[in-house]
């Protein structure tokens, strides 16, 4: 059974760069969770030994407009200025349900991975 509005989209950021390499939407525990993750997702936190901080960017959303959020995410965070792809995400999503107004996408709750510690702030800015 789907619950009305239990979703968010959240983000996975490198904490030593900042940078956004992976947006997603889930409902419950899903942005703290490891498991169920692509290749690419499993081997970029390898390389930062596990540490990364976690993006909730907007809750109590329905799956339609998770999806719709979390596109609009991919793209503005995946293609960098040389046209490569730095998100792990598998592919790039695309939902076009909604357009979101720029200052939903501003606001965010940032939860660092191995630590209690969580503060508020804006989005990290495309890398």
């Amino acid at each position: 059974m789907e619950y009305q509005n239990e979703y968010y989209v959240y983000l996975h950021i490198d904490p030593q760069t900042n940078e956004v390499f992976y947006v997603g939407k889930g409902a419950k525990s899903r942005a703290e969770q490891d498991h169920s993750r692509n290749e690419k997702w499993a081997k970029k936190v390898k390389e930062l030994c596990g540490n990364y901080k976690i993006a909730i960017v907007k809750k109590g959303l329905s799956e339609k407009e998770a999806l719709t959020l979390e596109s609009e995410l991919i793209k503005k965070y995946d293609i960098t200025n040389t046209g490569k792809r730095v998100l792990t995400n598998k592919d790039q999503l695309r939902y076009d349900f909604y357009n979101l107004p720029d200052e939903d996408l501003k606001k965010t709750i940032t939860i660092n991975i191995g630590s209690s510690e969580k503060s508020s702030g804006d989005l990290p800015d495309k890398g």
